[in-house]
């Protein structure tokens, strides 16, 4: 009898452990079942995963003409001043448009970009997409009238790239 008891003593612990764990992690779940920032340090994991991103341009822009675009644009009438402040303080960066919003990335990793120079731009419309391999170390939103992600990532990769064109 004594030992039937102390089987369920340790079960009834055992499940009481498991009731507190499942909402410790559900606590710190968002509400779409991604972790945050804080809570993934909270936690020991890291972050930073690498991603596929296919840019769309022909060059990169220095940080400071997308910042001077953001301020002066009415598309991004309402953007966010503390992501503007956050971008200021990236010197040395290129930016790029993507899939997910604006990239940043240092002048080093930029250069790894191999960008094609069309030379025959009268007679051809031409769109050419990169397709780059990258961790995301930031991501903050111009939180305007259309979010935009603006992503800081470093280690890219390049994977190549693809041209569209048709005759106009």
């Amino acid at each position: 009898m004594v030992l039937f008891m102390k089987k369920v003593v340790l079960i009834i612990v055992s499940i009481i452990i498991l009731l507190f764990v499942g909402v410790f992690i559900g606590y710190l779940m968002d509400n779409n079942g991604k972790l945050n920032d804080n809570d993934a340090l909270l936690l020991g994991i890291n972050q930073e995963s690498t991603v596929k991103i296919t840019l769309s341009t022909t060059r990169p822009r220095n940080i400071n003409e997308l910042i001077h675009d953001i301020k002066t644009m009415s598309y991004y009438e309402g953007y966010n001043n503390d992501t503007i402040n956050w971008m200021q303080t990236l010197n040395q960066t290129e930016t790029y448009p993507s899939d997910k919003g604006f990239i940043i990335m240092d002048k080093r990793d930029a250069q790894k970009i191999k960008v094609d120079i069309i030379s025959d731009i009268d007679t051809t419309d031409v769109y050419t997409e990169y397709y780059i391999e990258c961790k995301i170390v930031e991501n903050h939103s111009l939180d305007s009238k259309k979010p935009v992600n603006i992503l800081l990532v470093k280690d890219v990769k390049y994977l190549g790239n693809k041209t569209f064109s048709h005759e106009i």
